[in-house]
């Protein structure tokens, strides 16, 4: 019970906002100073009143910075800062903090502060002033100087990741630009960011993915998406539905995997609180998991769905008349009734990104007949090639054809006779592997009388040990 109050008082702790330390008090004499600089900078009506006043407070800045006194500095450099603001010059705003920045023995809290202060002006909402910063020439130009700024420098990290995800966002929204979008933010090695909180983390990285896959680098998304773990998404709701909702798209796309793509669906039905978006998932998962290649996961999967989602199958009569077809060792009649066919013939995956998807009844007859194949195999140890090409209701050729490719890929044993048209489904027993298999059974059972004698002795011991006992007594 305590690891868990531990591991739950963890994850809430990453859904919190990060904390603020509070900045320590400037002296009342630099206040005064400084008050006193700007305004005289602002009732000034020279020219060079502005170049004026940010020397003179630049001056006072390094006695401070010098003094070891990082609360005067941060105070002064963020006046320099307003005082820049207040005049109107933006190209001088930003000028100063690539200079404050890079100012001899600056200290960290300072540059920090500096950062996050200019950063709150890229916000849209930042404090109402409509004619500051709102200009994509000067958005562009304050990000590029910040992430300048924070370059190399570990504890601003975190301000630096999401600038670059702003210049990214802008790429793509503004520019229409992706791949460059996802070039940006593909320089950005998150999870090696200690200090970022897990739940920012696993949003960056969704980001990735999801502008890898717009990108249509499916390599890279899956390198992406392997860095994200199941263990963190967990308490994670909103960020788990969008990890799948991205796996959808990379199953789908890159090399149609369609067993990781049920597995998505399934994972996502459980996820989703309406019955009617489990539903949806659950009729997506099911054809996915029909349109997998045959293997012992993809069978054993077929007929757990089809045993643990009795009621929510109930609603789908369709689907779950699909599952019982593919479960059960009969022939397939090609096309299926008219009402499945029409069902099937205008289903569409949800959540895939693919409007077409005009392959799916052709896979689905494929399947079909794949699995009148080993429907056969199952009953006939040898057939002739026109008797199965009249139960899977095609010609010869293809025949041969789904044979050959079910044999390559070793769902079935069979081998085809081409002179006398007999294909075999039955391995020749020679008769050392017959004699072999019969002695491996024959010690299996030889074992099994040993333990049953060893078994009834032991308990023959020990109800004459009690008896002889009870007798003493």
């Amino acid at each position: 019970k305590g690891d868990t109050s531990t591991k739950m008082a963890v994850d809430h702790d990453d859904d919190e906002e990060e904390e603020k330390v509070a900045d320590a008090v400037p002296t009342k004499d630099i206040e005064e100073k400084v008050s006193i600089i700007v305004a005289e900078t602002q009732s000034s009506s020279a020219s060079d009143r502005l170049s004026g006043g940010i020397e003179r407070l630049l001056y006072l800045e390094k006695k401070q910075r010098q003094s070891e006194h990082e609360a005067n500095t941060l105070f002064i450099a963020k006046s320099i800062l307003d005082l820049c603001r207040q005049c109107g010059d933006f190209n001088m705003t930003v000028e100063q903090i690539a200079i404050l920045s890079r100012r001899r023995s600056q200290f960290r809290r300072v540059v920090m502060r500096l950062v996050q202060y200019s950063m709150q002006w890229l916000d849209d909402d930042g404090d109402g002033d409509a004619d500051w910063c709102h200009n994509k020439s000067e958005k562009l130009k304050l990000i590029h100087t910040l992430i300048a700024v924070t370059e190399g420098k570990i504890f601003v990290e975190v301000e630096r990741a999401r600038l670059t995800r702003r210049l990214a966002t802008i790429k793509e929204r503004d520019e229409h630009n992706v791949a460059e979008a996802c070039d940006i933010l593909q320089e950005l090695q998150i999870e090696t960011f200690g200090s970022m909180r897990k739940k920012e983390k696993c949003d960056f990285l969704l980001e990735q993915f999801r502008l890898n896959l717009a990108k249509k680098d499916f390599i890279r998304a899956v390198i992406v998406r392997n860095k994200i773990t199941h263990r963190i998404l967990k308490n994670l709701y909103e960020l788990e539905v969008k990890y799948w909702n991205l796996s959808l798209i990379l199953y789908y796309h890159h090399e149609r995997q369609f067993l990781s793509l049920a597995k998505a669906y399934f994972r996502l039905k459980e996820l989703l609180p309406s019955t009617a978006e489990q539903l949806q998932a659950l009729s997506n998962g099911v054809l996915a998991l029909v349109l997998a290649p045959f293997g012992h996961e993809q069978n054993d999967l077929l007929h757990r769905t089809l045993a643990r989602e009795k009621k929510l199958l109930e609603q789908l009569p369709m689907f779950r008349q699909l599952l019982t077809l593919l479960t059960t060792k009969e022939l397939i009649e090609w096309p299926l009734d008219d009402a499945l066919m029409a069902m099937l013939t205008a289903f569409k995956f949800v959540g895939v990104v693919d409007e077409q998807q005009s392959d799916l009844m052709t896979r689905l007859k494929e399947k079909a007949i794949e699995h009148n194949v080993r429907v056969v195999a199952e009953y006939y140890q040898r057939i002739s090639t026109k008797r199965l090409a009249t139960f899977l209701a095609i010609d010869v050729a293809q025949t041969e054809s789904y044979v050959s490719r079910m044999v390559t890929d070793k769902e079935i044993f069979a081998r085809i006779n081409r002179l006398n048209g007999v294909i075999r489904f039955k391995e020749k027993q020679y008769p050392n592997a017959t004699l072999n298999a019969w002695k491996s059974e024959t010690d299996k059972l030889l074992d099994l009388v040993d333990l049953t004698c060893h078994q009834i002795h032991k308990e023959t011991v020990i109800h004459k040990t009690n008896k002889a006992k009870k007798n003493k007594k």
